[in-house]
C-alpha cells in the first residue's frame, strides 16, 4: 500500500462505521512523514490480515526521535514514507498531531502490539519481525 493522499486538514477522526477494516482511515502529515489516523486494535488487525496473505507490512512506529532524524536524513525520511503503516508511539506525536489539527484515537507503540505479534496474533501462525537498529550485541541479548 502506497501512502495515501488523504491528509485530514482538521477535526476529529473516527474510526467507528468503517466498511473496510484495512482502509486507511486517515493520514496526517508530520514534516513529510505520514503518520496514520489509526488504533492498536486496527494495527492487530493490519498485522493478521498481513499474515493471512503472506503479504509484507512494513510498520513504522514514528516518536520524535524519528522526526528529528528524518529532517536531516533523506534515506529515513524516505523509508519512514515507504512504510505500510505508521502510528503515533507517544503521547509528544500525539500532541504534534493535535496541533495540526487532527486529534489521534490513540498512541500506538510497537510495544502495544509486539506481544500480540509473540503469540501469533489471533491466526496463531509463526510471524517473523525484524528490528532495525541498536549495537551488534543487542539481537543476541535480546534472543
Amino acid at each position: 500500500m502506497s501512502v495515501s493522499s488523504d491528509v485530514i486538514a482538521s477535526g476529529e477522526v473516527s474510526l467507528q462505521n468503517t466498511e473496510n477494516c484495512m482502509r486507511v482511515p486517515g493520514i496526517v502529515s508530520v514534516l513529510g512523514i505520514p503518520i496514520d489516523v489509526t488504533t492498536l486494535e486496527h494495527v492487530e488487525v493490519r498485522i493478521n490480515e498481513s499474515v493471512r496473505t503472506r503479504e509484507r507490512l512494513f510498520i513504522s512506529t514514528v516518536n520524535l526521535n524519528f522526526v528529528a532524524i528524518a529532517q536531516n536524513s533523506p534515506a529515513f525520511l524516505a523509508s519512514l514514507q515507504a512504510s505500510d503503516l505508521c502510528t503515533a508511539d507517544g503521547i509528544a506525536m500525539l500532541a504534534v498531531c493535535k496541533v495540526l489539527g487532527v486529534t489521534l484515537p490513540e498512541r500506538v507503540a510497537g510495544s502495544d502490539f509486539l506481544p500480540s505479534l509473540a503469540h501469533g496474533g489471533t491466526s496463531r501462525q509463526h510471524i517473523k519481525a525484524f528490528f532495525f537498529g541498536g549495537t551488534d550485541e543487542a539481537g543476541p541479548r535480546a534472543s
